[in-house]
């Protein structure tokens, strides 16, 4: 009697229910890893750009050195308990998961193909170093990370 009793709440309970890896956002259903994919990677870890800043590279050829925009410095305050290796443990996942979708973060300075990151911690808040390849993708980069700031 009781495994009826049972039976007749917790099925229609289980077919109303949202699917996996959803959440309900008032009456629509709304798939996490898609709106999961429109917020920056920081942001979703507490994160909150201060600047951005152009990232040069000096380049030599033979006895002369130059500049070169490669990329952006992107300076973070970071939530409580965040450290640098924790950031950039979260900075790798998100490259890997980039890696099989570009084309879900169209304006994340991390998505261009060649990009790398590395995080230093400056004490009270953390750079992230945006490199790209070419100065094109630098250009591309630093364009991109400047959007996060006005957010």
């Amino acid at each position: 009697m009781r495994a009826l009793i049972l039976a007749a709440f917790v099925l229609p309970l289980t077919t109303l229910a949202a699917p996996a890896g959803a959440q309900i956002s008032g009456r629509e259903v709304v798939s996490t890893e898609m709106a999961d994919a429109q917020i920056p990677w920081f942001e979703r870890h507490g994160a909150a750009v201060l600047k951005v800043e152009p990232l040069d590279v000096i380049e030599r050829t033979g006895k002369i050195e130059f500049s070169v925009l490669r990329g952006a410095t992107v300076t973070l305050r970071p939530s409580l308990g965040m450290t640098a290796e924790w950031l950039q443990y979260t900075l790798n996942e998100h490259f890997v998961s980039m890696a099989e979708r570009r084309s879900a973060m169209p304006a994340c300075p991390l998505a261009l193909a060649g990009t790398h990151a590395r995080v230093r911690s400056l004490g009270s808040a953390f750079a992230v170093d945006i490199e790209g390849d070419s100065k094109a993708s630098g250009e591309e980069i630093l364009r991109r990370a400047l959007a996060l700031t006005f957010r």
